[in-house]
């Protein structure tokens, strides 16, 4: 009887704690349905060893929280790839929402407590979700806007790279200013006269520095004789060019003659000083252009100058000949020839050369001359029994040697020198000539015995070194360039270059921009009256 009893209350016990556990799982399944009672649904899901997983979803067992789980899963597929939601975007209020907030711990766990093992958290990668989203972050007031303009872009650096290297490139030097100006303008006349006899007697009884000019005209032959003192006195055409005189012969020191057309050339005779022969155009002819000193040692001419001249057609013999020049007054200068023009010189059959030195000198300077459409010898030094002490020959321009030779079988398939140097020669330099270039030319020579000469910046198309004069010079030099040496040697520091660039040689430039050769163009340059 008391067993029956006892397992009839047992098996009551029993039905009435079957009944209690129904009735409480479904009131937290109707409760968690409508969203009511969540912390009463929380309670029960404590308990669960599934919460260190998935500490926002409450399932203990297939068939709890199965609808639930239905309703929530959707939403956690649509948002497994989305990116992290920005500050701005506004909260969702899904269930889920509402349920994370209940359920979320108030800290957040670290990784490594929240990620699965084999799954890592990498940059630009959202964690794996645990079953509810994760709480979105309160919203932040905006940061104060930035002004809008837009930030200039960081400038360059205001030194630019080193250009690759480069061959030298000098510029070429300034055009200069003509050697020697105008000389002698009309209103500058002291006196006027219209024959060559009042001129020979006005300048015989002129003061030291008057000028006396002649008026326009075609005029005969003229003579000076009477010494001047310095500074000399001049003799001046009133307008440069419009008188013409015939020869003219100065035996007397101290003169100067001044923008005339000469048809007959200037003899200067033995031991006169101080000529000067100064912007005329010197006609061809019958005669030499201009003789300096017509004597022989011990005889001499001091410090004579011709200077900005044209020489113009062929001449009996040279367009300048010069015999024993010497240095009176101590500049440095017996005789200077500069600044000229020489054109139309032709080989005759009796050494027609534009200039040539005879006998010995000193101090001759030839510098700043251009020999251009001629034929016959150029610059040409010879003859002196003694070296010539005090030697320049610079920044001269020597080009179009082609005119043949009258009759043509006297050089028939060649050209004479253009410069051609016979030593001995002394304590001098020959710097910054171009020679030989543009149509026809011959042979530059160096020759003879060369005593302290320097040969520096020449920019000659043939040129040779050779013992014609009876012995090879001996010169110091560089930066000098050459096309053709005939298989002779050449000046030291030299270069071969066939093409050199000259600026612009059809118009008479034949500059060069490394600053070897000539520093200026003819056109810069007044030549003639």
């Amino acid at each position: 009887m008391r067993s029956l009893a006892v397992r009839r209350m047992s098996g009551g016990a029993f039905g009435i704690a079957v009944a209690l556990a129904v009735l409480i799982g479904g009131s937290a399944f109707a409760l968690a349905r409508s969203g009511q009672g969540l912390s009463a649904a929380t309670a029960v899901c404590k308990g669960s060893e599934v919460r260190l997983l998935n500490p926002g979803r409450c399932r203990t067992g297939p068939s709890v929280g199965t609808e639930a789980d239905a309703r929530l899963r959707p939403s956690h597929r649509s948002r497994r790839h989305r990116l992290p939601k920005s500050p701005e975007a506004p909260q969702e209020t899904t269930a889920s929402t509402e349920l994370t907030a209940a359920s979320a711990p108030t800290e957040p766990k670290s990784s490594s407590e929240t990620t699965p093992p084999g799954l890592a958290i990498g940059k630009g990668h959202p964690a794996k979700f645990s079953g509810v989203d994760p709480p979105d972050p309160a919203p932040e007031e905006p940061a104060p806007e930035e002004p809008t303009t837009t930030p200039p872009p960081p400038e360059e650096p205001t030194t630019p790279p080193p250009p690759a290297p480069e061959e030298p490139t000098i510029p070429p030097p300034e055009e200069e200013e003509p050697t020697t100006p105008p000389p002698v303008e009309p209103s500058s006349c002291d006196q006027t006269v219209d024959s060559t006899s009042e001129a020979a007697s006005a300048l015989a009884a002129a003061a030291a520095g008057s000028v006396v000019c002649l008026a326009d005209g075609t005029y005969g032959s003229l003579s000076l004789s009477s010494s001047k003192p310095a500074p000399g006195v001049t003799l001046a055409a009133a307008n440069p060019g419009a008188a013409t005189i015939g020869s003219v012969s100065v035996s007397g020191s101290g003169y100067t003659i001044a923008r005339f057309v000469i048809d007959g050339g200037v003899s200067i005779s033995r031991n006169v000083d101080r000529t000067v022969v100064d912007h005329n155009r010197i006609l061809g002819g019958n005669h030499y252009g201009v003789f300096v000193c017509t004597a022989e040692p011990p005889d001499q001419c001091n410090d004579t100058a011709i200077t900005g001249n044209v020489f113009a057609g062929a001449m009996d013999e040279d367009q300048i000949r010069a015999n024993v020049f010497h240095d009176g007054d101590g500049d440095g200068i017996g005789l200077l020839v500069e600044g000229n023009e020489f054109r139309g010189n032709q080989e005759r059959g009796g050494h027609n050369d534009v200039f040539q030195s005879v006998w010995v000198g000193d101090h001759l300077v030839f510098r700043k001359n251009y020999l251009h459409d001629f034929g016959g010898q150029g610059f040409f030094v010879k003859d002196q029994g003694t070296a010539i002490d005090g030697f320049i020959a610079n920044n001269n321009l020597i080009v179009d040697q082609d005119l043949p030779c009258e009759p043509a079988s006297l050089c028939s398939g060649y050209q004479l020198s253009p410069w051609q140097v016979f030593g001995p020669i002394a304590n001098g330099e020959m710097k910054h000539n171009t020679v030989g270039w543009g149509s026809g030319g011959g042979t530059a020579v160096l020759t003879g015995t060369y005593i302290n000469i320097e040969f520096s910046d020449n920019v000659f198309n043939r040129l040779t070194v050779t013992n014609s004069g009876g012995s090879v010079p001996s010169m110091s030099g560089l930066n000098n360039t050459y096309c053709d040496s005939s298989g002779w040697g050449v000046p030291p520091g030299s270069s071969v270059d066939c093409s050199p660039d000259f600026l612009n040689p059809a118009a008479g430039d034949y500059r060069l921009a490394s600053g070897r050769g000539i520093n200026w163009v003819p056109s810069a340059q007044h030549y003639g009256p």
